[in-house]
């Protein structure tokens, strides 16, 4: 090629033969190490400067390539972290407020161990409360709150932002559901599914025989019966006691929820709870009625005329406006208790009401719109003007229960008569004797003195569709006989 022009100057570029030269070199020492593939001194530089541009091509290439991949796959893999730890469901704080008695926590190894106050509560974690006296109450970081009644087991399955579960296994839990977001609070029982997403008062029971919920404030909806009881009423979702309870939704009756312990401890907590103490809701109200007699009053005497054959009078006072009041004379044989018109004000005066000459106890029954109930007794003296008060007597009164259960006796005193040993209550066939008497009656039954002036038996300790007739009678402990006896009433057996 001597005295020519090198190949590359024909399309115009300068020829490097030095940097050019040592570059073959390198290409050379390269081709000629073992194992030997192919020999550089049988190649055209030509040759050797396509394969040279070739591998640089295939270099810049594979760098280009995964530059590529990197620059594609890093941003979506970015995403997808980003959006798991937006998805990931942030827990929602709880810790124990109030403890009373012992409570018991499961360790790792699924044992039950004591605990306190400080326990820290998170999902997963199981409580109990421990003995007849212990209570504990737990509060959410959203102001949510549940109480644990004495014996009573649950476990925070769930305490998500977004829902909270907590498991029951057996007790009582008062719930006060706040709303954050509508999301769901519930509790989930062996037989049940209570969900409130809203304000929300309610006590869920677990127990051997039955599985309810009382409503006091707000809603529940009930997800196994597809009930959804509201304030004032209970759900009975399975009873072993009364099956054809289950799935029925009755009234609460706000008298026994009174003399629940644990209503009571729940709602003086409220009171003082600024979330709660205008939501009580059912449990606003459990004071009694007030019954005020104005005349007659307790203890009163009232004159008739001379020829009266036996008492009557009408009697003004007071109650809660909007209660509803009756009376009956219970000294005058299977009188009816009588509707009594409570004005706006709750003042109300009764119709004529009879009663015996002597003494008689009348009872007012006072019921206001919640269901609170006041039973009141008074005693009135019947006297004619031209007569001395009648003394040395007693007036019985026999009754059979509403529903036949008992056979109900009442009796009261005349004129100054007193039974400081007590009234003996006896009864026999009336086909052996009408008129029994004490000790010779088989049957008798001792009521202990003081203000007891009634007595119910039960009708199985009679003979069904037999007749039995009754008397009480002023008892004397020290020679073990009466003095003074009442009237005799006869009664039907069923």
């Amino acid at each position: 090629m001597s005295g020519g022009r090198h190949p590359t100057e024909k399309t115009g570029r300068k020829l490097r033969l030095k940097t050019q030269k040592n570059y073959f070199s390198r290409i050379k020492s390269i081709a000629m190490l073992k194992p030997k593939i192919f020999s550089i001194k049988k190649l055209n530089r030509n040759t050797l400067l396509i394969i040279v541009l070739t591998i640089i091509l295939v270099l810049f290439g594979a760098i280009a390539l995964v530059i590529t991949n990197r620059g594609t796959e890093s941003p979506i893999n970015n995403d997808v972290v980003n959006e798991n730890i937006t998805k990931l469901p942030k827990s929602l704080g709880a810790k124990i407020t109030i403890l009373e008695g012992s409570l018991q926590t499961k360790d790792k190894k699924d044992k039950w161990i004591d605990a306190d106050k400080t326990l820290k509560i998170v999902a997963g974690t199981a409580v109990r409360t421990i003995g007849a006296v212990s209570k504990a109450e737990v509060t959410l970081e959203d102001g949510s709150i549940l109480r644990l009644d004495a014996n009573t087991e649950v476990k925070f399955t769930s305490l998500n932002v977004d829902r909270v579960e907590i498991t029951q296994a057996s007790g009582d839990v008062y719930n006060r559901v706040i709303p954050a977001g509508k999301k769901p609070y519930i509790i989930v029982t062996a037989e049940a599914q209570y969900e409130a997403t809203d304000n929300a008062a309610f006590m869920t029971t677990t127990a051997g025989n039955e599985e309810t919920v009382d409503v006091f404030y707000g809603s529940v909806h009930e997800t196994v019966t597809n009930q959804k009881p509201r304030a004032g009423e209970k759900l009975t979702v399975k009873s072993y006691v009364s099956p054809r309870e289950a799935g029925r939704i009755k009234s609460l009756n706000i008298e026994k929820i009174k003399k629940n312990s644990f209503i009571i401890w729940n709602r003086s907590l409220d009171l003082v709870n600024t979330n709660f103490k205008n939501k009580l809701g059912f449990i606003t109200d459990i004071k009694n009625p007030p019954i005020t007699l104005e005349t007659p009053k307790d203890g009163d005497t009232v004159l008739l005329d001379p020829n009266a054959t036996e008492g009557a009078t009408s009697f003004k006072g007071k109650t809660e406006k909007g209660a509803s009041l009756t009376v009956r004379s219970k000294s005058q044989l299977n009188a009816k208790a009588i509707a009594v018109s409570v004005e706006s004000d709750g003042s109300f005066a009764t119709p004529v009401i009879s009663a015996p000459l002597g003494s008689s106890v009348f009872e007012f029954v006072s019921k206001d719109r919640v269901g609170n109930v006041t039973i009141k007794n008074i005693r009135i003296t019947f006297q004619r003007k031209s007569q001395p008060v009648v003394k040395d007597s007693i007036f019985l009164n026999v009754n059979l229960s509403s529903d036949k259960s008992s056979v109900d006796t009442t009796w009261a005193y005349g004129g100054l008569t007193t039974a400081p040993d007590g009234i003996q209550v006896i009864w026999s066939l009336t086909s052996i004797s009408s008129k029994p008497s004490y000790p010779d009656a088989v049957n008798s039954k001792l009521v202990v003195t003081g203000t007891t002036s009634t007595i119910d038996i039960s009708t199985s300790t009679f003979t069904s569709g037999e007749e039995y007739s009754f008397r009480v009678c002023k008892y004397n402990a020290t020679t073990d006989t009466c003095g003074l006896y009442s009237n005799s009433v006869k009664v039907l057996i069923p």
